[in-house]
This record gives structure tokens, C-alpha cells and sequence, in this order.
């Protein structure tokens, strides 16, 4: 079960961040910009991704732990683990300042996790590829085969997010064009 909330966790992370990518290039996201501002709406992005990435931090902090420690220390770790909800917290605030490198250590890092945990589970395509990759370019040592990994982890976030986003796009732009029919008729 582990495995799979990774999953959808990277995965919502990869749509967040290829959402924000597509803004960087003039998409915008919003449904009418004629309409006033919801402030719940505002404060509810951010706070998702929040809760998002306060999950997935618990969820490989979890999975990290020795089954052995018991239900007393497992909680004493989480609860240590937890104090850093602060840090998570504030990302939204650190990604104004920092947009165009929080963006893409998000995509690398969901992207990371979406590659390790489908082939924990049942596709090792793109593990397959970065392993390959990273094992050709070993000579090149360390920082190199790195960055290799790093890079292509980050693309294939970019990618799976983008395809999210266009999915979500179509939807909704379905959606509304049936909604416009139905009004004018």
C-alpha cells in the first residue's frame, strides 16, 4: 500500500509542478479572470501541496523505519520527523523567492519517486533507462553520473505532470464548453 500512495503523492507533485512550468510560458490556470478572487482559494493550493508534501515526507520517513521499533518508537520518531512540518510549511513562501529552483527540485524529487516506487511495483521502464544511462556514464565519475540521474529524474517528472496538466485541461475545457451550450440553448 506504501508504494502506492508515493505514487499519487509524486505524482499530484509532478502535475504541481509542470502547472507551475506551463505558467512560466503564459498558460494560465485559472478558470475566468473576470471573476473575483476567492481567498479560500488561495490559501488552499498552497496548504494542499502543504499537507502533500507533509505526507510524503512521513510516508518515506515511515518506510525508513525499522519494523522492529514498535508502535512507542515508531511514533517518537514520527513526532521527531513531524517537528520539521515547519520547513514544509513554508515552502510556498521559500518557491516565491526561489520559484524556478524549488520548481524543479519538486519535479526531480516526484520524479525520483514516481521512477523508484513503479518499479517497486510493476514498470521498471524508466528505472530501467535512468539506470542505464547512469551505469554508461559512470566513468565520467561521481557528479557527473549525478547529474544524469538527476536531470532525467526531473524530465521524466516534467513529462508525467505535463500529461496530467493537458488531461486536466481537456477536461476542463469539455467541461465548459458543455457548460456554454447548455446556457445558450
Amino acid at each position: 500500500m506504501l508504494p502506492w500512495l508515493l505514487i499519487i503523492g509524486g505524482t499530484y507533485l509532478c502535475f504541481e509542478g509542470a502547472e507551475k512550468v506551463t505558467e512560466w510560458f503564459g498558460a494560465h490556470h485559472e478558470t475566468d479572470d473576470t471573476e473575483p478572487r476567492d481567498e479560500r482559494k488561495l490559501v488552499f493550493g498552497p496548504t494542499r501541496t502543504d499537507l502533500i508534501l507533509s505526507t510524503e515526507i512521513m510516508l518515506i520517513a515511515l518506510a525508513g523505519l525499522d519494523p522492529d521499533f514498535g508502535t512507542g518508537l515508531t511514533l517518537g520518531a514520527l513526532a521527531v520527523i513531524g517537528l520539521g512540518a515547519r520547513i514544509v510549511r513554508s515552502m510556498p513562501a521559500v518557491f516565491r523567492v526561489i520559484g524556478v529552483i524549488g520548481t524543479v527540485a519538486m519535479l526531480w524529487v516526484s520524479g525520483l519517486l514516481v521512477i523508484a516506487k513503479l518499479a517497486d511495483t510493476f514498470w521498471h521502464g524508466a528505472y530501467d533507462v535512468v539506470h542505464a544511462v547512469t551505469r554508461s556514464i559512470e566513468s565520467a565519475g561521481p557528479v557527473v553520473a549525478w547529474v544524469a540521474d538527476t536531470a532525467m529524474s526531473a524530465v521524466f517528472g516534467l513529462i508525467l505532470g505535463l500529461i496530467i496538466v493537458a488531461i486536466f485541461s481537456g477536461v476542463s475545457h469539455f467541461l465548459e464548453r458543455n457548460r456554454t451550450d447548455r446556457v445558450a440553448a
